[in-house]
């Protein structure tokens, strides 16, 4: 680690946020998560990105931090970029340990680019705001909050009235949500009004970039993950994730481990952000539950097969899959068709056409086995394999429709 020649202090013994002391401008990091370190007398050698600046360069000098997994025999993040002194305070402190070096574990607060507060859910608010993702733990939870949304803003919702109200599960197909999704970012990107309530399929793979976001209380990573939906590309001078209370969960260990965030955030006042919350948080966790109940890894270790074929599914839940009405007509012609190409194979006691299969899938929805009989859907349904056809309602606004509930009918 280079030193500074007007110092006896090296840069690196400080926190980065006092760097700025000794004059320096820029500062230049890689960030080592897990030491295990070679030897004190061990001398790192620079990372390929980040070339060590000359000596003559005396009016710019860098702060260097190990980064060579070879040299060091430790683990290395992938977060190398470039800082100016003026955010260096948002930086980690940097130590040297007797084993090598070793790195404060802590997040960058520049790359904090929302704020993570605990607050109240006012639909009210939200009806009359501009732009906003509301994220809910169950379908039941968000479409009650849809409907109610629907009745505060005099609207149906959907795209034709302009008004920008959505509705985002997975009770809704493939090409209904891409559909949905498209236009969102359409309105996010041309500054209309879009409020969006949605189930967790949006916590992550889905580019919003939403200046406002609510969150239900949820696990400590489902909350980073959502408030990764909220000024997404780091483009606002602020934004917010407000994290409020809401009953029902997915199930019990959803439960536990959303019980865990609010002893963290509420009842102890933790930073959602900071490393030690989360290793606090994943600590907790592994030590209320048994992640290894079927002992898979011991069955792994002893290459007991056998066991492992009756006792391990890398998904616990089977879902099968609903072919529903849903697109353009020539989209459901197209589905129809294929439907038909997949009976008469049956029928002929012929092998599936993977073709059919491949397209049907922008108009499926994924259920859980148990919720069939809610849906209205039986074995006179089946298709084949894992699919059923679903004959009952689907809304243009919300996706299938459960019996008994009150179809929302979309614009």
């Amino acid at each position: 680690m280079e030193r500074r020649q007007d110092s006896e202090t090296d840069c690196g013994e400080l926190g980065l946020s006092d760097c700025r002391q000794h004059g320096c401008p820029i500062l230049r990091v890689s960030v080592l998560f897990e030491t295990g370190c070679g030897s004190q007398d061990s001398q790192p050698r620079q990372h390929r990105d980040h070339p060590r600046r000359s000596s003559d360069d005396a009016d710019e000098p860098t702060v260097s931090v190990v980064s060579d997994v070879e040299n060091l025999g430790g683990r290395v993040s992938l977060l190398n970029r470039l800082y100016d002194s003026d955010d260096a305070a948002s930086l980690a402190i940097i130590t040297n340990c007797s084993r090598g070096f070793f790195v404060e574990r802590t997040l960058f607060t520049d790359s904090r680019r929302t704020e993570i507060v605990m607050g109240n859910l006012d639909l009210n608010t939200i009806a009359h705001g501009h732009q906003s993702l509301t994220i809910f733990n169950t379908r039941k939870q968000a479409i009650q909050a849809y409907q109610m949304l629907r009745m505060l803003t005099g609207n149906s919702g959907g795209t034709s009235l302009g008004f920008g109200l959505y509705f985002l599960s997975t009770h809704e197909c493939s090409r209904h949500r891409s559909s949905i999704i498209s236009e969102i970012k359409e309105r996010l990107q041309s500054g209309l009004r879009c409020i969006v309530v949605s189930t967790q399929l949006v916590e992550a793979g889905v580019d919003f970039d939403f200046p406002v976001l609510y969150r239900a209380m949820a696990p400590l990573d489902s909350i980073l993950q959502s408030a990764g939906r909220c000024n997404r590309h780091g483009l606002m001078d602020s934004a917010i994730c407000t994290v409020f209370e809401s009953e029902g969960y997915p199930d019990s260990s959803y439960r536990r481990k959303a019980e865990i965030t609010r002893e963290l955030l509420v009842m102890e006042g933790r930073a959602a952000y900071s490393l030690e919350t989360l290793y606090e948080y994943n600590s907790r966790v592994y030590a209320q539950f048994n992640l290894d109940k079927d002992e898979i890894r011991s069955a792994m270790t002893t290459f007991a097969f056998g066991y492992l074929r009756e006792n391990f599914s890398l998904i616990d839940s089977v879902q099968v899959s609903l072919i529903v009405e849903h697109g353009t007509e020539e989209e459901r012609s197209r589905c129809q068709n294929a439907i038909h190409q997949i009976q008469d194979a049956i029928a002929a006691d012929e092998t599936v056409p993977q073709k059919a299969i491949r397209s049907i899938q922008p108009f499926v929805v994924s259920v859980y086995r148990n919720e069939l009989e809610r849906l209205g859907v039986s074995e006179d349904d089946h298709l084949t394999m894992d699919y059923y056809v679903f004959d009952g309602e689907y809304s243009e606004a919300t996706g299938v429709a459960e019996v008994g509930t009150e179809f929302v009918h979309g614009e």
